[in-house]
């Protein structure tokens, strides 16, 4: 039974970890659309980065108000590529630097809503397993 314990634990942090991130990225996500300068980019090409798992990551070119051209490869990777070459996107970019940007659309939007019910469940779960072992 005290195996069953460490594995609770490790859910709950894992948990706690998604949802750190969740709330991290939605608050980025909310202070890029009160403060960012959004354009049209293209997606310029798709790649394909094997570590533990396969991701693929969006590079997106776009253009700022000064007409400074912008390459840059997205932070989000995802698997299956939820985007093609020569796709048009939304993109939010910072005016004080313009290579921080992010691509606004529902997908983004959702992996954010995934992580945070992610985390939620995960911490609800593992946490009424422990609640139940330490009461006991």
């Amino acid at each position: 039974m005290e195996t069953d314990n460490y594995v609770y634990v490790c859910v709950f942090l894992i948990s706690f970890a998604f949802l750190i991130v969740s709330l991290v990225k939605r608050k980025e996500r909310k202070k890029y659309k009160t403060t960012g300068i959004k354009t049209i980019g293209i997606i310029s090409e798709v790649i394909l980065e094997a570590s533990d798992q396969k991701l693929y990551f969006p590079i997106v070119n776009y253009e700022t108000l000064e007409k400074i051209e912008v390459m840059k490869k997205c932070d989000i990777g995802t698997n299956p590529s939820l985007y093609k070459k020569g796709q048009k996107v939304t993109i939010i970019y910072q005016q004080e630097n313009h290579e921080e940007f992010i691509i606004d659309d529902k997908n983004h939007e959702t992996i954010e809503a995934l992580f945070l019910i992610i985390g939620l469940l995960g911490m609800l779960i593992s946490g009424f397993y422990l609640i139940e072992f330490y009461t006991a």
